[in-house]
């Protein structure tokens, strides 16, 4: 355990002096770096600043997720009545002028080597009664050096059981209700405050920099001579993984959005295949077999129907030809013909749409997959082959400048996507028997554009998420090339 007790001097005047120019500091929003001495808590590495014992840097198992900027520190103490000042944490202990000791300790958790146990009491040791309101730091932004991982900056704020979520630049608010939780996230990281026993307001504090950080308001108390009360919070700082979140009893706190539930499934499939495959690129390979292997039959029913539909629609192409001719100005007559024509030869021209629903159902695996890649930090960092990171594009060939949408480095995956794309429409092209159809070409023309428009949007996507696709992809083209050979 160790402990910040605050200390101010027993001299009015200067004290004045101290706290009119601490509040000009406050008002301005902006505070100097002050120095700091580390603390080592578990697995976490605390940064304190010497003169105010609020929390300026956090490392968590040797990764930096908060650094001294210049902002409020993390759990520092303001005091807002009866009149406003910062208060100073130091060793030892130490009585404010009125009389009142405020003292934070922060102590660990069995439970979890991420988990601590803060501890915020006021006593007044004086011979009156004494007001007092204090309000505390509950969010500060995380670090990040990658521009792309900004997106994942924000917070949340529990409030009379609803979340409120906010950005890392928020304007000046306050919000309505009690605060329960405040978090503070990265893409794979957060800090987490839970206040045992909710009471009084949160707002945040948009400042000249840019950033944004949240207090915790306290509401006012008065305490008699003698007398001490005590705020309880429980501090969470470490990954945003299930495991360690799980110990520390906050695991409700990952949301993956609508697809939660799926979302955690694919988690703990590619958990479970990496503790057997001993790699995140295995077991992504692993996952990809695993969900093609049951729509096999329905994806086989349905892609022979097509072609067998396509096969017929061929042989029927130029009486069809001829009704679209003679019926050009009837539409109500063209399509009475058609059906006729389709329905004595037994064509249903909708039965290829059934080949389709096993992409249908498969779509919240791929939203879930990303999602997983996006927000858990156990896949980042994680290389398979030639990849370095599963979480980030491949980047496999660096370029000597950036060019526009492409970067830095050529993405290679969504390239061979690509290229199996145009493959695959090239082999399951029916052969053309009469002359197209304006709507026909139209059609054709934005089908062989379809595989273009899938590079822009993948061309920046998690590697592990394109691996997924790949493999997809080439299992999918191998049915339809077997497909086809046993229709003919």
């Amino acid at each position: 355990m160790f402990t910040w007790t605050s200390i101010f001097p027993n001299k009015p005047v200067e004290q004045a002096a101290i706290s009119q120019k601490t509040a000009e500091t406050i008002s301005e929003n902006r505070l100097e770096k002050e120095s700091t001495k580390t603390v080592e808590s578990g697995d976490i590495l605390l940064g304190v600043g010497e003169k105010t014992g609020s929390i300026q840097s956090i490392k968590v198992s040797g990764v930096l997720i908060m650094e001294q900027d210049g902002l409020p520190g993390f759990l520092q103490v303001v005091r807002t009545a009866p009149r406003q000042s910062m208060v100073n944490f130091q060793d030892g202990v130490s009585m404010q002028e009125d009389g009142l000791k405020i003292e934070r300790k922060i102590e660990e958790n069995k439970n979890s080597n991420h988990l601590k146990t803060v501890i915020l009491s006021v006593k007044n040791d004086g011979k009156e009664s004494q007001k007092i309101a204090l309000k505390i730091l509950a969010y500060r932004p995380l670090k990040t050096d990658h521009e792309h991982e900004k997106q994942f900056l924000g917070g949340s704020v529990f409030l009379d059981g609803k979340e409120r979520r906010f950005s890392a630049h928020e304007a000046t608010k306050s919000f309505k209700g009690s605060p329960s939780r405040v978090m503070s996230q990265g893409r794979s990281y957060a800090t987490i405050l839970v206040i045992d026993q909710p009471e009084g307001l949160f707002h945040m504090e948009h400042l000249q920099s840019g950033s944004s950080v949240g207090w915790v308001e306290l509401p006012e108390k008065e305490l008699l001579p003698g007398q001490e009360i005590q705020w309880q919070f429980k501090l969470y700082a470490g990954p945003m993984a299930i495991g360690p979140l799980k110990k520390a009893g906050l695991e409700e706190v990952i949301s993956f959005g609508a697809f939660s539930g799926i979302t955690r499934i694919i988690l703990n499939f590619l958990n479970w295949g990496h503790n057997r495959l001993h790699n995140y690129g295995l077991a992504i390979c692993f996952l990809a077999v695993a969900v093609w292997l049951p729509f096999t039959p329905l994806t086989w029913y349905g892609m022979r129907a097509s072609q067998q539909t396509m096969k017929k629609m061929a042989m029927i192409k130029p009486q069809e030809t001829r009704i679209r001719q003679e019926h050009k100005n009837n539409p109500a007559k063209l399509q009475q013909e058609l059906m006729l024509l389709y329905k004595k030869h037994g064509v249903n021209p909708a039965s290829g749409c059934i080949g389709c629903l096993p992409f249908v159902f498969t779509m919240p695996i791929y939203i879930a997959l990303y999602q997983v890649l996006n927000r858990t930090p156990e896949l980042r960092g994680a290389s398979f082959l030639f990849i370095r990171d599963l979480s980030a594009p491949d980047g496999l060939i660096r370029l000597p400048l950036v060019l526009p949408l492409i970067g830095a480095s050529l993405n290679v995956l969504p390239v061979i996507s690509t290229v199996l794309s145009f493959i695959q429409q090239k082999a399951m092209q029916p052969p053309q028997i009469g002359e197209l159809t304006e709507e026909q070409r139209i059609q054709q023309q934005m089908f062989k554009f379809m595989p273009l428009m899938f590079l822009f949007l993948f061309y920046n996507l998690p590697s592990g998420f394109m691996i997924y696709w790949v493999i997809s992809s080439a299992l999918t083209s191998t049915q339809q090339l077997l497909v086809r050979r046993s229709v003919k």
